[in-house]
């Protein structure tokens, strides 16, 4: 049985408690009341029994009030309520406050044994309490604003308590209080904004089971994160968000007071810094703190702060300005691992402290890629005491930046220094990176250059080489009635015209236009059959990260002047001269390489009917501009930059030998081998610029490289005085590095000979496509770009072009 009561019309009352009031019949029916209208009075509805009271308004009230003992009550607003919402069920009922319009005072929600909700989407303008009383659950869920949020669950006879959960997605102006006493959880979520901060607390664990879960969860903005426990429950915090901590202490506290764990995970940003504690009044506990995002002031992880036992870890793979302190209890061990930065300059240079109770507990400190220290490291034990365990120092070297990490100073006032060697550290160095170990100072050395500069001279060399090599494969210049013609050449003047042209296009060589000599020389005739040809490359090679070398991106360019001449009948030869440019970047600015190169030499192709043998020799010398980023973590900022200069050359004898097969219809097939020797020279120079700088002794690499070709040519006569050739290869290609392939260093006063870094052997496949047009008048115009993989993930495009002109 239900009774429903509308009340649209303004009520006016002088007797606070001769409410408008809308009552069922006691124990017989549930009871719904609307208000729609305005009422100058507080709206009552009261209840006995275990039937459900519903009270909405959309109107304009003068507070709302619904009790029940042992049914289910709600209470709905939409409308003005000047002001409070009071909702309450004293027994076994629920209790239930919706709000989506404006409250003048407060929402209270209240139960018994009961679940008491409280949902706000509009305006409250004080606070919003929810208290489960006797073993119930209590919840605020809050999208709009209110002053405050309290949310708690009080243990009845039962001594246990529900869980309290407060939802905050609006603007709270003060703070998001949720508390569980009596072994219940209390969880807060928050992603609004809370000017005074979120509190979240268990205590007084129920029947002797211990007190529950507090968890924090922050993804909005707040002032400060307090998550404690006591009794034995565990502390969890979690932010992503942003805690701008306007006043003093940490931004956030996780504390497991009386025993039981504490957490903390960040990947936000916390300005304040970070507690996460156990056992602060006594008790076992382990600590954890995990940050992946920016903290601003000092991480301190301790676990058994009063004397009790427990593990404390930390790991950072984000920022910290301040100093990280990882403590553990009395039994129990402590580890730091850093792959991010700590600065300690704001916390008087101190960046990492583990120093412990007790000299005997095992410490560990892991040093990942992509840390970055700046400011002191102390590190706990003592050679004096037969009990002290010195600190396991890990790192984990590779796939970063050259680095210098020293460890000791007096930053910790623990007597010792906490270095290396007054501490007895034991340092374990994997990852195949070099390194030397020299007193209290680890230096290890990003080898990504050494490497790169190997590759760059086999990839720029190969592709002057395939540039040089392939204007003997081209079809000779076309006569004006269109057959192909060996001997036909242009008038002198036409020719002459020609050259100066070339010649002036390369600035190094425009001299040469005025040489008469050279340009009207009479033997440049059509029976002589020589050519000049100017051509200019560009490329750009990417090595992905491998094994202990970072991924590099080499960019070069340069210009090649040739000529060449048929000697005898079957027999071209020529020579060339050029110069270009190489400039290597290594990922994470670890360093950079600027290279000038000049390089010459002599290549020709002797035909045996449609088979051919090609040569080549080239030689060139290089000069190398090197700079290196050093991570250190007691200089200014944590980085220092050294710099060196070398000279280098290199030498490349190729042989190749092919033949020209007929398919028909203009296609051509041109299947080769090639064989090629590299020698490559590579000077020695001593770094300048930093307090670590690197020596480095002289050495020559030689290489062997094999490819195997398929070319496929087509040739098209556009007019009677013109011809397009277009082409595609494609082939395999392999490397071997041979001979001694050390690097031959001296590092902190140290010698440190370590094997260039990459693969001795490696095979791949290329393909690329080119043209050439040319005309009657003996000038072609011809560009080709080439793709290369290899099984070392490297890949390099390369491009050339250039014109020729024939005599």
């Amino acid at each position: 049985m239900t009774a429903s009561i509308t009340a649209v019309v303004t009520l006016v009352s002088t007797n606070a408690r001769a409410q408008f009031a809308c009552v069922g019949t006691l124990g017989a029916s549930d009871v719904t009341c609307s208000n729609t209208g305005a009422t100058a009075v507080p709206f009552l509805q009261d209840q006995l029994g275990s039937f459900n009271l519903t009270t909405t308004s959309s109107g304009f009230s003068n507070g709302i009030t619904t009790t029940s003992v042992d049914g289910n009550v709600t209470a709905t607003n939409s409308g003005i309520n000047a002001d409070m919402l009071e909702t309450s069920a004293s027994g076994l009922g629920n209790a239930t406050s919706n709000n989506s319009g404006t409250i003048g005072t407060y929402i209270s929600t209240l139960t018994g044994a009961g679940n008491a909700t409280s949902t706000n989407s509009g305006t409250v303008i004080q606070d919003i309490t929810t208290i489960a009383q006797d073993g119930g659950n209590a919840l605020i869920n809050n999208s709009g604003f209110t002053s405050a949020i309290t949310t708690s669950t009080v243990p009845g006879s039962a001594l246990v308590s529900g869980s309290a959960t407060s939802i905050n997605s609006g603007f709270v102006a003060n703070v998001i209080s949720t508390t569980a006493d009596g072994g219940g959880n209390a969880t807060t979520r928050n992603s609004g904004i809370a000017i005074n901060g979120m509190a979240t607390v268990t205590s007084n664990g129920g029947l002797g089971s211990g007190a529950g879960t507090a968890t924090g969860i922050n993804s909005g903005t707040v002032d400060t994160i307090l998550t404690q426990t006591s009794d034995g429950g565990n502390a969890i915090t979690i932010n992503s968000g942003r805690i701008v901590n306007a006043g003093f202490g940490p931004g956030i506290f996780s504390g497991a007071v009386d025993g039981g764990n504490a957490t903390t995970v960040n990947t936000g940003f916390v300005n304040g810094g970070i507690f996460t504690g156990s056992g602060m009044a006594g008790g076992d506990g382990n600590a954890i703190t995990v940050n992946y995002g920016t903290v601003m002031g000092p991480v301190v992880t301790a676990a058994g702060v009063a004397g009790g036992n427990g593990n404390a870890s930390a790991l950072n793979a984000g920022k910290i300005y301040g100093t990280v302190d990882v403590i553990a209890g009395v039994i129990g061990s402590a580890s730091f691992t850093n792959a991010g930065l700590v600065d300690g300059t704001s916390s008087g240079g101190l960046a990492i402290n583990l120093v412990q109770f007790d000299p005997a507990t095992p410490t560990t400190l892991n040093i990942l890629p992509g840390s970055r220290i700046v400011g002191q490291v102390i590190l706990n034990g003592d050679i004096t005491d037969p009990f002290a365990v010195g600190t396991k120092v890990n790192i984990l070297s590779g796939h970063d930046i050259s680095s210098v990490l020293t460890f000791g100073g007096p930053g910790c006032g623990c007597g010792a220094f906490g270095g290396l060697m007054d501490t007895g550290a034991i340092v374990n160095i994997t990852g195949g990176a070099p390194y030397v170990i020299n007193e209290d100072t680890v230096a290890i050395l990003d080898p990504t250059s050494f490497a790169a500069a190997d590759r760059n001279v086999v990839d720029v060399t190969r592709t002057i080489t395939s540039l040089v090599t392939s204007r003997l494969t081209n079809p000779a210049p076309i006569g004006g009635s269109g057959s192909m013609a060996i001997g036909f050449a242009p008038s002198g003047n036409v020719a002459r015209d020609m050259a100066n042209d070339a010649f002036s296009g390369i600035p190094a060589l425009a001299y040469a236009s005025n040489d008469r000599v050279l340009l009207s020389n009479p033997s440049f005739t059509a029976a002589d059959g020589t050519s000049i040809w100017a051509q200019g490359f560009g490329g750009q090679r990417i090595q992905q990260a491998d094994a202990p070398t970072l991924r590099s991106v080499s960019n070069f360019y340069g210009g090649v002047l040739g000529i060449d001449k048929t000697v005898q009948p079957g027999l071209r030869l020529g020579g060339f001269i050029g110069g270009g440019a190489i400039k290597s970047t290594i990922d994470l600015n670890s360093g950079d390489t600027s290279s000038d190169i000049g390089f010459g030499g002599l290549y020709g192709r002797y035909a045996m009917g449609r088979a051919f043998l090609d040569f080549s020799l080239l030689g060139g010398y290089s000069s190398n501009d090197v700079k290196r980023t050093i991570a250190n973590n007691l200089v200014p900022g944590g980085y220092e930059y050294a710099a060196g200069k070398y000279n280098g050359w290199f030498i490349s004898p190729e042989v190749a030998y092919g033949f020209q097969r007929s398919l028909g219809y203009n296609l051509t097939l041109t299947p080769s081998a090639r064989m090629r020797y590299l020698a490559a020279g590579f000077g020695g120079y001593q770094e300048v610029g930093s307090s670590t700088n690197l020596t480095v002794a002289s050495r020559t690499s030689h290489n062997f490289e094999e490819r195997g070709e398929f070319k496929l040519t087509h040739t098209t006569n556009a007019t009677p005085t013109e011809q397009l050739q277009l082409s595609g290869t494609a082939g395999l290609i392999a490397l071997q590095r041979v001979g001694d392939s050390n690097v031959n260093t001296v590092l902190l006063g140290q010698s440190l000979a370590f094997a260039t870094p990459g693969k001795a052997s490696i095979v791949g496949f290329y393909a690329g496509a080119g043209f050439d047009w040319r005309n009657a008048s003996g000038f072609s115009v011809f560009g080709a770009a080439e793709f290369t993989a290899m099984s070392d993930q490297s890949q390099t495009i390369t491009g050339r072009g250039g014109v020729k002109v024939s005599f």
